[in-house]
């Protein structure tokens, strides 16, 4: 008669101080171990190594008994094997290894470098949490006290939601998997499970006037923080960058970055935020309009629409070096303590809006949130009509006018 236990073995000691809890399959004389992907720390052990986990140990409790059930199931079979084959016939599962799963999805991801790394990071918590997790071990109890980890890792509201809509995307696809490969239906467990509502975003906007003062300000080179000709040089810089992206309707810098040379007095490309996710590549294209092109010129790149890709190496590095410099116009100009390129997108959005009576719709299309396909009304079919974006300059143009008349 086999037997099966739970344990956990001193020398099996990680690096991270935590213990693998196994089960112990006695059969013949012999032993071999089964993984369960739970691992604890010293805490969860008594002083004779015994695990004192309830939740965990009612779960283990529950695959022992399925353990003894199929060994049960092999009547006088089972003395024809060795503890380790029992082993492996009794925790053998039908179901799809979701940890694998999850891999193979990021894999064959195609979209934004930026939301394939917030995937990598789902499945990174999801690893500590436990390390190999089974499509049948998915369950409300399961996510809730996934939810539970998170919180404890100190992983904030907005995290938790980002996690849970990933993960709700991966296991979906995993279902589907799993019912094309096996003809078994398993329900969705997400049907019933409240995913962690998304908290009101921070308002990062400012006002028309102070976007004006921001531009405008010529008292750089008389404060005394600004120590040199090149420190004058890089807050100037950060500005001029924040402006680009205001005049741009609030394009990110990533996209600056690699903004590609002008057509026919346009600069266009493909948002990097949402390119894989969109039919139309989430293409945008915007008029230069004349103080627009000035920092065009004070900037120009050889090869790129600005020089910001000679100057720095990656779009991050970039962004992090202006948001830097943008920190010294925080006191001089009283502006928010979290300054940063954010807010010339929230600010263009407020100003078209509240100041402008720019539409929704039209602010959403000048954002690139949405196809141009459904605010041009001239549009039959993308390969022969050229398409209109006169309702996004007409809405920029505003918007410029307004602040700068001020």
């Amino acid at each position: 008669m086999a037997t099966f236990r739970i344990t956990v073995l001193k020398h099996q000691r990680r690096r991270d101080d935590k213990y693998p809890v196994s089960v112990c399959v006695t059969h013949s004389r012999s032993k071999a171990y089964i993984k369960t992907g739970y691992y604890v720390d010293r805490s969860k052990l008594s002083r004779s190594f015994e695990l004192r986990d309830n939740l965990i140990l009612s779960e283990l409790f529950r695959r022992i008994e399925e353990f003894e059930r199929k060994f049960v199931s092999l009547g006088k079979r089972a003395g024809n094997f060795t503890a380790r084959e029992l082993a492996d016939i009794v925790s053998a599962k039908n179901e799809m290894n979701f940890t694998d799963f999850f891999e193979d999805y990021i894999a064959n991801l195609k979209l934004s470098k930026k939301t394939v790394q917030l995937y990598g990071l789902c499945l990174g918590h999801l690893k500590k949490f436990k390390e190999v997790v089974f499509l049948s071990d998915i369950d409300n109890a399961f996510l809730c006290a996934f939810l539970d980890y998170l919180q404890s890792s100190g992983v904030g509201k907005r995290g938790q939601q980002y996690y849970f809509v990933l993960l709700k995307a991966v296991f979906r696809a995993a279902v589907k998997k799993y019912r094309r490969d096996t003809g078994d239906i398993m329900d969705d467990v997400f049907e019933d499970f409240k995913i962690p509502e998304n908290p009101v975003p921070k308002k990062r906007n400012l006002s028309a006037e102070t976007i004006r003062k921001l531009a405008t300000w010529d008292e750089l080179a008389k404060d005394r923080k600004v120590r040199s000709n090149e420190f004058l040089a890089k807050y100037e810089f950060a500005r001029d960058v924040f402006m680009i992206s205001f005049l741009l309707c609030g394009t990110n810098t990533v996209d600056i970055y690699n903004m590609e040379k002008e057509k026919n007095g346009r600069l266009s490309y493909n948002r990097s935020k949402t390119t894989g996710r969109r039919k139309d590549g989430a293409f945008i294209s915007y008029k230069i309009e004349p103080e627009l092109r000035m920092l065009m010129e004070k900037y120009a790149g050889k090869e790129r629409a600005f020089d910001f890709c000679e100057r720095y190496k990656s779009a991050n590095n970039f962004n992090w070096r202006v948001n830097d410099f943008l920190k010294f116009f925080v006191e001089p100009l009283g502006l928010p303590a979290d300054f940063s390129t954010y807010y010339a997108r929230h600010s263009w959005a407020t100003i078209a809006r509240n100041r402008c009576e720019v539409s929704k719709d039209d602010i959403s299309a000048a954002l690139n949130h949405v196809s141009v396909s459904i605010f041009d009304r001239k549009m039959v079919a993308d390969d022969y009509i050229e398409l209109d974006y006169s309702v996004i300059d007409a809405a920029n143009r505003k918007v410029i006018d307004f602040v700068f008349s001020l």
